[in-house]
């Protein structure tokens, strides 16, 4: 069992943050091939539990005794090869008693409608796995039902999708047909909802701007099917992924174009004098909203780092909304709870823009073991 602590030892060790942890564990077992399944399982258990706990216990802390205390707070709730592992080494009776406290970790003034301390305690948890039902949607629980899988109906809207949550690692795609759902989490579900609540019918041309790899361009074209998208996106590698994604569930493929939203020149002689009903502007963030699933990024950031994403966030969105219609609905969305990405930033789109404010919310996911996201709604007139 000491040949895992001393892996879990120098996983931590080595990991900077600079690339995803799943992506460097991938890596790091590729070098140690003499690793089971089972042992690279547990080893990415335990590399998670400490990120997830080690900014409330004490980042001066050795790895081993972070994870000791989370496995003691865990209970039975953990990988039980893991605590097998853990049950066999001598661990000072002082790291199972070492206080959880919030008080420790020092971050950014939050966004209206989430609690700092609930927001934080969250990070403690892993969220759960959502999907978007297309389709059939009982031939899809019925199937959930079948093999004994435990599921919640989050949101209900019959007319456009139904969201489901299910446990984290449900290997769904062993179960559902890959057309008839999305992995979509819940609060990027209800981010496009809230912005399609607002004269969805009389929209014919969308810009997603930030589209990634397209899971709003999806839902979008999932149920306005005669709309005309334009996606892009400044990496051609992820514009790629949409539109295998667009063919995989037998949808029109989107107008789709590699484009540094940054740059105002750019953007006006690749769109010219190209205006849309609806611009949705998902921009670059430093993702708290998702740290949870992510626990890396949240033991890794620097609040320095908040100036670097403003100085792409309210560029991308200022020139993004020059071609909106009049009348036309722009949709400002973050996957952020911090007010420089949020508030800050729609305060200054008002200020040089004849945008105005007709929705915004804090989408909190908290309670519903979800992300959580900021949309702004405007109006141009």
């Amino acid at each position: 069992m000491q040949f895992l602590v001393n892996h879990i030892s120098t996983i931590i060790t080595n990991y900077s943050g600079t690339v995803p942890l799943p992506i460097f564990l991938k890596e790091y077992y590729r070098k140690h091939p003499k690793l089971g399944s089972r042992d690279r399982k547990a080893l990415s258990e335990a590399a998670f539990i400490y990120y997830r706990f080690a900014p409330f216990l004490g980042k001066e802390k050795s790895p081993i005794e972070v994870i000791a205390r989370a496995l003691a707070e865990s209970g039975t709730n953990v990988n039980p090869f893991l605590q097998k592992v853990f049950s066999v080494i001598e661990v000072n009776e002082h790291s199972l008693k070492l206080p959880i406290t919030t008080l420790k970790v020092d971050m950014p003034e939050l966004s209206a409608g989430i609690d700092r301390e609930e927001w934080l305690l969250s990070m403690l948890k892993q969220p759960n796995l959502f999907i978007r039902l297309r389709n059939d949607y009982k031939k899809s629980l019925d199937a959930l039902a079948l093999q004994g899988v435990a599921f919640a109906i989050v949101d209900d809207d019959s007319n456009s999708s139904l969201c489901v949550g299910l446990a984290n690692g449900t290997a769904v795609e062993k179960i559902l047909s890959e057309e008839d759902y999305v992995v979509q989490d819940w609060a990027s579900q209800q981010s496009v909802k809230m912005v399609l609540s607002h004269n969805a019918t009389s929209v014919e041309t969308v810009w997603d701007v930030c589209s990634g790899a397209g899971g709003k361009s999806l839902f979008i074209k999932d149920t306005q099917k005669n709309v005309r998208l334009l996606s892009s996106d400044i990496r051609k590698t992820i514009l790629h992924n949409l539109a295998l994604r667009f063919k995989q569930y037998s949808l029109s493929k989107p107008e789709i174009l590699v484009l540094d939203s940054t740059n105002a020149e750019s953007i006006a002689k690749q769109l010219q004098q190209r205006k849309f009903d609806l611009i949705i502007c998902d921009v670059p963030c430093s993702g708290s909203g998702t740290w949870a699933r992510t626990p890396e990024q949240f033991h890794f950031f620097n609040i320095s780092q908040l100036q670097k994403f403003k100085e792409l966030q309210y560029p991308i969105a200022f020139n993004a909304q020059q071609y909106l219609k009049e009348n036309g609905v722009f949709a400002y969305i973050t996957c952020s709870v911090f007010k420089a990405e949020n508030e800050d930033v729609v305060a200054q789109l008002l200020t040089n823009s004849n945008l105005q404010v007709i929705e915004q919310q804090l989408i909190n996911g908290i309670e519903s073991k979800a992300d959580s996201m900021f949309c702004t709604i405007f109006k141009k007139h």
